[in-house]
């Protein structure tokens, strides 16, 4: 009996070594796949969080290449450009003008400049004034100071849009002095 009892808890030992063994081995499975997942979670979070930085870029991109490319329909038009010419800039313009403070969202600076001009915008009825200035002869020097005025917040948000693009802005006199053919 005392052989036959020595089997018995050795086997018994055995299977004991073969659970805990057996538990030990799931155990390090589902560690080095949960590791794994992890990882595999940061990576593909890296690479979505750098395709939106790529994509908000080319938005941005875009947005500011519409509105220096067509500005003439608020800084001047062109000599001779056709009416449906200058429609189309203006459209295009004012439309990029509007998507500022969606797309450049993430920009405290460009929208700081996008909400000042907006407000001066805003608040000027320029077109009444011009038209009460004709009407009595007063008032060309604050029509002339509201228009600077406007003209510098405008150049400032172009600035702002170009510095968060790190792009070098171009100088005022440039700015509101297109190419025009």
């Amino acid at each position: 009996m005392g052989e036959q009892s020595l089997e018995i808890w050795i086997g018994i030992a055995s299977v004991i070594g073969v659970l805990i063994g057996g538990f030990c081995t799931i155990l390090g499975s589902y560690i080095a796949s949960s590791r794994q997942v992890k990882a595999q979670k940061e990576i593909f979070a890296d690479e979505i969080n750098e395709r939106y930085s790529q994509q908000r870029k080319e938005l941005k991109l875009s947005l500011l290449a519409d509105f220096m490319g067509h500005r003439n329909a608020i800084v001047g038009n062109s000599p001779g450009m056709s009416q449906a010419r200058g429609i189309s800039d203006n459209s295009i313009f004012f439309s990029a003008l509007n998507k500022i403070g969606v797309i450049f969202s993430d920009s405290p600076k460009v929208l700081d400049s996008y909400n000042n001009f907006r407000k001066i915008i805003i608040q000027k009825d320029i077109h009444s004034h011009a038209r009460e200035m004709i009407r009595t002869g007063v008032g060309m020097t604050e029509l002339v100071e509201s228009q600077t005025t406007t003209d510098s917040a405008l150049y400032q948000l172009a600035v702002g849009m170009h510095e968060d693009l790190n792009i070098i802005p171009p100088d005022e006199e440039t700015f509101f002095k297109p190419l025009r053919m």
